[in-house]
């Protein structure tokens, strides 16, 4: 995609267990890398539907969603400011970029 021009910079965000290690298959320039849980990590849900007995959004999902819900249109808000938000209090694992 890199080499066809279809971007210039891509956001690439992982959300599953031991997510970190897919930092090795990615080799295109212009990738930013942005993982759940680090090698040997599990990453977890946030919350489960009782009635359907399944877990329905990860914790990671969970806050970059809030994260951007809170960022106006025109804000100066930065990867930076994303990252912080996603500390191990909040996901229980550890948060890792590239």
């Amino acid at each position: 995609m890199r080499q066809k021009g279809r971007f210039h910079e891509l956001l690439l965000m992982v959300e599953t267990c031991q997510g970190a290690t897919m930092y090795r298959r990615i080799a295109s320039e212009g990738v930013l890398l942005a993982a759940s849980s680090a090698k040997g990590e599990n990453s977890y849900s946030h919350h489960s539907d009782g009635d359907l007995g399944v877990s329905v959004i990860d914790r990671f999902t969970f806050h970059t969603l809030q994260f951007f819900e809170g960022v106006a249109l025109g804000s100066r808000a930065t990867l930076a400011d994303l990252y912080r938000a996603l500390g191990r209090a909040a996901l229980g694992s550890t948060f890792s970029h590239e």
